[in-house]
């Protein structure tokens, strides 16, 4: 995503997020031959969105540091946007690893 911002969802979930600048969309179609493109995003009803695409190729050009920084992240955001009851323990500890910094904020406010 380039500019504005963009909700992913799918009709039986409802909103799940808000998307900025710098997030990714779609990158799990790009991880394998077989994948399948399986996102769906909306953009805010008060703001156009601005998005890049990217081709297989042009994926696969990326430095190994970001490549593994928007694997992680994909993952992530499939964990997140599953069930409770849905959710594996790799879910579960990518969802931790993600989110572990909140404790420490929560400490550190007023």
């Amino acid at each position: 995503l380039a500019k504005g911002t963009v909700e992913p969802g799918q009709p039986h979930f409802g909103r799940v997020a808000r998307l900025r600048p710098g997030a990714t969309v779609g990158e799990n179609a790009l991880f394998s031959d077989r994948a399948v493109h399986k996102a769906t995003v909306q953009a805010s009803a008060t703001m156009s969105a601005e998005v890049l695409v990217l081709t297989k190729k042009s994926f696969g050009d990326f430095d190994e540091a970001t490549l593994h920084k928007m694997v992680e992240n994909a993952h992530y955001i499939t964990a997140r946007t599953k069930k409770s009851v849905d959710r594996s323990t790799s879910d579960i500890d990518i969802l931790q690893k993600c989110t572990a910094h909140l404790g420490y904020f929560a400490r550190i406010s007023p």
